[in-house]
């Protein structure tokens, strides 16, 4: 596997000369960069306009390149990868956008990319070194596009690590460590505790008094960088950033305290995430609910995706709607993640594996009323409505 970062992308996209309306885009320079732009091309005097009564130097520009802030910018490197990829014979994963793959000596090359940071699969490593050729080519005209091979890469903020064949570790232990070191030094003990929250975490007390400012811009950037985390690498704390992430604008005392006890579990832990699958050939979804355990008495999802070892995806988050039993409660979680799971599923024959998929619950219950819909529905659960009767279907249809 190769990875590989094109430079200055953005710049090296052309704009359209005029949007839906005809208008082109302009850009205002002013300050000091007006002058810098002066002395790199004399040119540059001739448009110089003075506005503010004479004090303010200003140039208009029309911008004919994309340039990183500008909404479209992204939008257009990206067509014009996808562009160039196509080019080169590869074809859109029709479920990821930001995959491509091409047959090579009978074996499959997989693309897949954030903006412009490329990570590239193939079994001979030759192949790779032919694209990323191709990739110099085409992009190296303002800088070279360089690439790191190997067992271990740095990507998108996460370390790779494929030294043990078989599985990959996502380490994001210097995340954790930036984490720690902006976050205030004297809440923080010496401590370990066991878990990133306690049995309280969605308990809210309404008379706790809210964060001063300065606590909570701390609250909201710790919580940004918990969200980052654990989405890559640490899904162990998704439960407790669910939570967070519904109160940073208006947190208090108490939610603080709840942040300190995960940032304590964090400075306690030096976790890495392993993936590995095993001979099953199958996508286990472990799905399970809290029945109300929200303040609006709503109840929480979780669920995990894995095909052996490691959550490749986690999911955490409250339900939508009341329900009147843990029952309901597992029914609803179950069709919440059964959209992630037909996704998943067909991605991945997209990529060219036929997995089935299998949801794992412990709800006997529940279970019955996945299984059979209406036909198990008692008098207690037939006001829910049929949507959440949907795993029954999926099940008729060969998931299990």
């Amino acid at each position: 596997m190769v990875t590989s970062s094109i430079p200055n992308a953005f710049v090296q996209t052309k704009m359209n000369p005029r949007d839906k309306h005809g208008d082109c885009i302009i850009m205002k320079i002013r300050g000091v960069l007006v002058d810098i732009l002066c002395e790199l091309d004399n040119v540059y005097n001739d448009y110089i306009v003075w506005e503010n009564k004479g004090q303010d130097k200003v140039l208009y520009t029309h911008v004919t390149k994309a340039l990183y802030g500008l909404l479209e910018s992204a939008m257009l490197f990206y067509k014009k990868l996808v562009k160039d990829l196509q080019h080169y014979g590869f074809e859109l994963n029709l479920y990821d956008p930001c995959i491509a793959n091409r047959i090579v000596e009978g074996k499959q090359m997989t693309i897949s990319w954030h903006v412009d940071d490329l990570k590239v699969s193939h079994l001979n490593l030759h192949e790779i070194d032919h694209f990323l050729k191709c990739v110099q080519e085409t992009y190296r005209s303002i800088a070279e596009v360089k690439s790191t091979r190997g067992k271990i890469h740095d990507y998108l903020g996460m370390k790779l690590d494929f030294s043990i064949d078989g599985q990959v570790t996502i380490d994001m232990k210097d995340n954790v460590t930036t984490m720690i070191e902006s976050f205030p030094k004297d809440v923080l003990l010496k401590g370990k505790v066991a878990s990133p929250w306690t049995d309280s975490l969605f308990k809210v007390d309404q008379k706790s008094k809210l964060l001063d400012k300065l606590k909570l811009e701390q609250f909201h950037t710790t919580t940004a960088q918990a969200l980052f985390l654990c989405k890559r690498g640490r899904p162990d704390i998704s439960p407790a950033v669910a939570f967070f992430t519904t109160i940073v604008k208006a947190s208090t005392e108490e939610d603080w305290s709840k942040l300190v006890w995960m940032m304590q579990y964090d400075q306690s832990r030096n976790d890495v995430l392993t993936l590995k699958a095993d001979d099953s050939k199958k996508l286990h979804w472990h799905v399970d609910a809290a029945f109300a355990v929200h303040p609006d008495f709503k109840s929480h999802t979780g669920g995990i995706l894995t095909m052996g070892c490691g959550a490749i995806v986690s999911y955490s988050r409250k339900q939508k709607l009341n329900t009147r039993s843990a029952t309901e409660a597992e029914l609803v979680a179950a069709d919440d993640i059964a959209g992630p799971m037909l996704w998943t599923t067909n991605f991945f024959k997209t990529q060219g594996y036929d997995f089935n998929s299998t949801i794992l619950q412990d709800n006997q219950s529940a279970i019955k009323l996945e299984t059979n819909g209406h036909s198990s529905a008692s008098k207690c659960s037939r006001h829910l409505n049929i949507q959440y009767f949907f795993i029954n279907d999926l099940k008729e249809k060969g998931h299990h």
